[in-house]
């Protein structure tokens, strides 16, 4: 298996991939643009570690900074 494009999210489910010997692993390729790439880079990273309050409270700053108001970072965080 080889990834030609640049993986800048999911690159733990397409290094599992490789673990178990798949030779194909679906995916999307999204050209996200503003607050939108700001959104998916903090979801991955609060679905792949376990963040800090100091943390989670930075994340959601930045959010507010690119322009979303805080309802729409609440949703995209899953935090209505």
């Amino acid at each position: 298996m080889s990834c030609e494009i640049n993986c800048r999210t999911r690159e733990r489910r397409w290094r599992a991939a490789q673990l178990l010997g798949w030779a194909t692993l679906q995916g999307r390729v999204l050209q996200p643009f503003g607050p939108a790439k700001l959104v998916l880079q903090a979801c991955e990273n609060m679905h792949r570690d376990e963040l800090t309050l100091g943390e989670y409270a930075t994340t959601v700053v930045r959010l507010v900074d690119a322009g979303l108001p805080i309802g729409a970072v609440a949703k995209a965080l899953g935090r209505r």
